[in-house]
C-alpha cells in the first residue's frame, strides 16, 4: 500500500499558518542571513587588518563586537580607528547597518509575516469563461497545462492557506475556499464559468456536484467516477458528464494488446472518418513496408501514425512493420471494415493475457478481452477484489511458484493495471526481465512516471492524468480529442488564417510543428486529404501530433483560431 504524507497543515491552527512562511520566503530570507554574515566576517577581518596598520592588535572577537555596535549604531566608543582609512571604512559599515536596519529588516519581517493578503478569496467579478477546478490532484496538473495552451482562463481552489500559497508558487491562479460549501462557487462566480471540474474521489466529488448546485442550475459539471453506483449519484446530484476514465483505461489497455485479433478497434471519430489502431503480430505486413503495404490502395485507410514499444512515428513509406508495431488509421467506416475483412482470419496468438491487478482499470480490460473471445487470466493479491471475477487467480504476480499457473512463459502480453505507479514499475522490471520477448502494458496515474516505466520496459503506457484531461478538454470544446498513444492525439481545430487557401504542403506544418494534418472538415463533413490538396476558407482541420506540438501550435496560432 502506498503511504500517503501526514498533512501538518492540517493539525496547525489557521493564525499559525497565516505566518507560516512559504518555501520562496525563507530562501529569499536565508539568502539575505547569508549576505549579512559574509558582510561581517569580511569587516571583522578588515577591522583587523586596519587596525594592524595603526599598530594596534585586536582579537577576532573584538572585531565581531566592533562591527554589530558600528552596524547598529551604538558606537560605544571604546574601540575606534585613528587613520583616515579606518575612519571611511567605520562610516561604509555605519551606512551599511542604517541601510539594513531601514529597509532589509522591514522587507524581511514582510516576507516572513506575509499573510494571506495575496490569497483570493474571490475572483473578478467580470471573470467569464473560467474554469473552476475543485482538486489538485494529477488530471487537473494535465488540465491546467491544456487549459493554459488554449489560452482558458481558470481557477484552482485550496481548502487552506498554505496549499495556496505552494499553489502560488507554482504559478497557479488559486483561490482559497471549502470545496463543499457553495459560498465557495459564489466567490468563483460559477455562473459565468464555462465549466466546474471534480476530480477527486467519489464521495468528494458528489457532496461538490451537490455545492456547486446549491448556486447554479446551469453551469456545466464535469466529474470523474470510478464506481458504477458513484456515476449514477453523480448523475442524480446534477453532474453534466461523469467521465469514468477506469472504464476508458481499460479499454485502451485491451485495444493495443497482442492477442487474439488483428482486427482494427476503433477509438474516436470525426463526422464521417474514424480512428482505429490494429495490432500487427501475425500477420503477413511484419517484415514490410507501408508502402508495400498499399492499405489505402486495398481498403480505403490511411495510417496516420505508428507506435511501437514506446515510442510513436510519424508514417514514411520505408517504414518496416515490426511484430510489435501498432497502426494508427482513419478513414470512413467502411474502409475500416474492408481492413477488418482482409485482416480477419489471422489469430495472432491462443495463449491467455496475463491482466495484474482486479481493481476497476483490470476489470474493464478484462470485459473487453471477453468480449472479443480473447482469453485472460487475471491474478490479484487482495482477496476482496479477487471476488467474483472470472479466470481470477488469488496470488503474487511475482512469485516464482505462479509462473506455471500464470502462463508467464507463453503469454503474448501482461497488462499491469495497479493504481501504484512505482509497484508497476516494479512489475514491469521484473516481467521484462523474465521475458525479454513479451509485449508489457501498464497504466501511469502520475506524468512523472510515463518515462521511467518506459524505460523499465514498458511498450505502451497509458497515463490516468492525459486520459481523464483530455475527455475533459473534448467536453470543454465540445469538439473531439482522440488520445491514440501517450502523450500523441489527434485533434480539430479553425484553420489559422496564415493557412487558407494553401496546400497542406506549403503549410510545412510537419516540418514546423512535427504535426500532420490528417482532414479537414466543412459542414460536419470531414474528408481525407493530400499534401497538394487545398485548405479551403472557412474549414477546420484535423491534426495528429504530439502535446509539445499541439500546445506550440495553440501558442502560435491561437489568435487566429
Amino acid at each position: 500500500m502506498l503511504l500517503k504524507p501526514i498533512s501538518f497543515e492540517r493539525l496547525m491552527p489557521q493564525s499559525i499558518l497565516e505566518k507560516r512562511v512559504s518555501r520562496r520566503n525563507a530562501r529569499f530570507i536565508l539568502r539575505g542571513i547569508a549576505i549579512m554574515t559574509t558582510f561581517c566576517v569580511a569587516s571583522t577581518f578588515l577591522f583587523q587588518y586596519l587596525m594592524g596598520k595603526e599598530g594596534k592588535s585586536h582579537s577576532f572577537l573584538t572585531g565581531v563586537y566592533w562591527t554589530f555596535t558600528t552596524m547598529t549604531t551604538l558606537g560605544l566608543g571604546d574601540v575606534y580607528f585613528e587613520s583616515d582609512a579606518g575612519k571611511i571604512f567605520t562610516v561604509v559599515v555605519l551606512l551599511s547597518g542604517v541601510g539594513f536596519i531601514l529597509v532589509g529588516l522591514p522587507v524581511t519581517i514582510y516576507q516572513l509575516y506575509q499573510s494571506s493578503a495575496r490569497i483570493r478569496r474571490e475572483v473578478s467579478s467580470d471573470m467569464k469563461g473560467h474554469v473552476v477546478l475543485t482538486y489538485f490532484g494529477p488530471v487537473a496538473k494535465v488540465l491546467i497545462q491544456k487549459l493554459s495552451s488554449l489560452n482558458i482562463p481558470y481557477v484552482l481552489l485550496a481548502e487552506d492557506l498554505q496549499t495556496a500559497h505552494l499553489h502560488l508558487e507554482q504559478g497557479l491562479d488559486t483561490i482559497v475556499g471549502n470545496p463543499i460549501d457553495p459560498a465557495t462557487y459564489r466567490a468563483c462566480h460559477v455562473s459565468n464559468a464555462a465549466m466546474v471540474t471534480a476530480t477527486s474521489n467519489d464521495a468528494m466529488n458528489t457532496s461538490i456536484i451537490h455545492a456547486v448546485r446549491q448556486v447554479s442550475e446551469t453551469v456545466p459539471i464535469i466529474s470523474t467516477s470510478s464506481e458504477e453506483i458513484s456515476a449514477d449519484l453523480m448523475n442524480l446530484a446534477g453532474a453534466s458528464q461523469v467521465i469514468k476514465v477506469d472504464e476508458n483505461m481499460g479499454l485502451a489497455l485491451a485495444r493495443r494488446t497482442l492477442g487474439g485479433d488483428a482486427l482494427a478497434h476503433v477509438v474516436g471519430s470525426f463526422d464521417q472518418l474514424v480512428v482505429a489502431e490494429a495490432t500487427l503480430a501475425g500477420t503477413p505486413m511484419v517484415g514490410k513496408s507501408l508502402a508495400t503495404a498499399k492499405l489505402e490502395e486495398k481498403t480505403g485507410v490511411r495510417v496516420i501514425g505508428t507506435w511501437d514499444r514506446g515510442r510513436f512515428y510519424m508514417p514514411h513509406p520505408n517504414l518496416v512493420v515490426t511484430q510489435s508495431m501498432v497502426l494508427i488509421m482513419v478513414g470512413p467506416e467502411s474502409a475500416i471494415e474492408q481492413y477488418n475483412e482482409l485482416f480477419c482470419i489471422y489469430h495472432i496468438a491462443a495463449a491467455p493475457v496475463l491482466i495484474v491487478g482486479a481493481g476497476n482499470v483490470g476489470r474493464n480490460m478484462a470485459a473487453a478481452l471477453a468480449s472479443r473471445d480473447q482469453a485472460f487470466v487475471v491474478v490479484e493479491r487482495n482477496p476482496e477484489k479477487h471476488k467474483g471475477l472470472a479466470n481470477a487467480i488469488l496470488g503474487d504476480a511475482t512469485d516464482p511458484a505462479m509462473a506455471g499457473v500464470l502462463g508467464i512463459e507463453k503469454t503474448p502480453a501482461i497488462a499491469i493495471t495497479s493504481h501504484e505507479d512505482e509497484a508497476n514499475i516494479y512489475l514491469t522490471s521484473y516481467f521484462r526481465y523474465k521475458r525479454p520477448d513479451v509485449q508489457i502494458l501498464s497504466r501511469a496515474t502520475y506524468e512523472n512516471s510515463i518515462q521511467i516505466l518506459h524505460k523499465a520496459g514498458c511498450d505502451f503506457v497509458m497515463s490516468y492524468a492525459s486520459l481523464g484531461a483530455n475527455l475533459i478538454v473534448s467536453h470543454l470544446k465540445k469538439a473531439e480529442i482522440v488520445m491514440v498513444a501517450e502523450g500523441v492525439d489527434v485533434f480539430r481545430i479553425r484553420c489559422p488564417r496564415q493557412w487558407r487557401g494553401k496546400s497542406v504542403r506549403a503549410t510545412r506544418i510537419f516540418e514546423t510543428f512535427g504535426c500532420n494534418i490528417v482532414a479537414v472538415s466543412e459542414n460536419n463533413e470531414s474528408k481525407m486529404v493530400g499534401m497538394e490538396d487545398v485548405l479551403p476558407t472557412g474549414c477546420q482541420v484535423i491534426l495528429i501530433g504530439t502535446l509539445k506540438a499541439e500546445n506550440e501550435l495553440m501558442n502560435r496560432f491561437g489568435a487566429s483560431l
